[in-house]
């Protein structure tokens, strides 16, 4: 996908609006009060999950995420029809790249609730860590919707804001917020227009890439082959699903976790990672001593990093310090000794010396 840069005029457009999607929307006066809080919301939800796999409408999509450098953005148009789901740049910044690949093309992703397990099975899933909670009806863009806050039962934080419309059951506005509290992401539709749009090519929401679903009495094979298959991440993710990747041009494994709320999909290659893929990323350690590479700003975050012999790659809609506390199970090689860093900075110098 590809990105040209905004105009001036267009960027102070963007600021503005990114500005004024981070203020709080208003209650409507006449919010309902739920009679039966547990069955609306898992109807809410419920409702979300096939809203998001079947209807069909045409909108715009901004993306607000919030980096140590400030806040990314990105506007999408967004088409869902028979002919499938596809996403195009309208105007902003990529939220993320590394080499020639943007992050943006799963970004509408994030408005999704599900769709990857049985409903039932992750609503339990997700009240097992999180408690929801309805707020009430607000108005937005895209007319009036229902709010649910998704609450950490741990930490005793709102993780999650859901913002269902109200006339479709489509999730129309999603605000992620830190451990600490601090918004990290707002995914919010400025325009939604329901219907049965006409779209000329084939979806551009995710990887062009074939994968094979794994039997379970094959998940041992991949182990015995060196891939790390947990049962379970930190902080409750489960495994959902074990892919192989055949086509890939080094031995390739996908596991797919999720929690209920969020999803992540954790990407093996055996070998160790060259690190000259990730000069545009930032280094990260980790609690435990270990070295992780992210993207700040990135939509779904993204995370690579090396251990034991293999490379990690991981993506997901969970905020950053979730995911590093996620994937904590998972091995991590030790952040690099001040003498490595230094002479890494001698080579990165010595190559931007070296004529062209």
């Amino acid at each position: 996908m590809s990105a040209g840069r905004p105009s001036p005029r267009s960027r102070v457009v963007l600021l503005v609006a990114s500005a004024c999607l981070l203020l709080p929307v208003t209650a409507s006066a006449d919010a309902p009060v739920a009679t039966d809080p547990e069955r609306s919301i898992d109807e809410l939800l419920t409702r979300a999950v096939e809203a998001s796999s079947e209807l069909h409408y045409e909108g715009q999509v901004a993306v607000v995420s919030i980096a140590e450098d400030g806040p990314r953005l990105a506007a999408l148009s967004v088409t869902r029809a028979d002919g499938g789901l596809q996403v195009g740049q309208a105007d902003g910044d990529q939220l993320g790249r590394t080499g020639g690949e943007g992050f943006l093309q799963s970004s509408s992703r994030l408005l999704r609730v599900g769709g990857i397990e049985r409903v039932p099975d992750q609503l339990d899933r997700l009240r097992t860590k999180y408690r929801p909670e309805l707020t009430g009806v607000v108005d937005l863009d895209t007319g009036p919707a229902t709010a649910v806050a998704l609450i950490d039962r741990d930490l005793e934080v709102v993780r999650e804001r859901l913002y269902a419309d109200i006339a479709t059951g489509l999730i129309v506005r999603r605000e992620t917020f830190g451990a600490d509290g601090d918004p990290v992401r707002l995914v919010a539709f400025t325009q939604l227009e329901p219907g049965t749009p006409e779209i000329g090519m084939p979806s551009s929401d995710g990887r062009d890439v074939e994968e094979r679903e794994v039997e379970p009495r094959e998940v041992a094979r991949l182990r015995e082959e060196g891939f790390e298959v947990p049962e379970t991440l930190g902080r409750g993710f489960e495994l959902l699903a074990t892919l192989d990747v055949p086509d890939a041009s080094v031995p390739t494994a996908h596991l797919v976790y999720g929690d209920g709320l969020y999803t992540v999909s954790v990407f093996q290659q055996l070998g160790r990672l060259d690190r000259r893929t990730v000069g545009s990323a930032t280094e990260l350690t980790t609690p435990d001593g270990g070295s992780i590479w992210r993207w700040p700003g990135s939509e779904p975050r993204r995370l690579v990093w090396t251990g034991d012999g293999t490379t990690f790659t991981a993506l997901g809609d969970a905020p950053t310090d979730e995911l590093v506390a996620a994937l904590a199970v998972l091995p991590t090689d030790p952040a690099p000794g001040l003498g490595d860093r230094l002479l890494r900075g001698l080579e990165r110098l010595a190559r931007g010396l070296m004529p062209g």
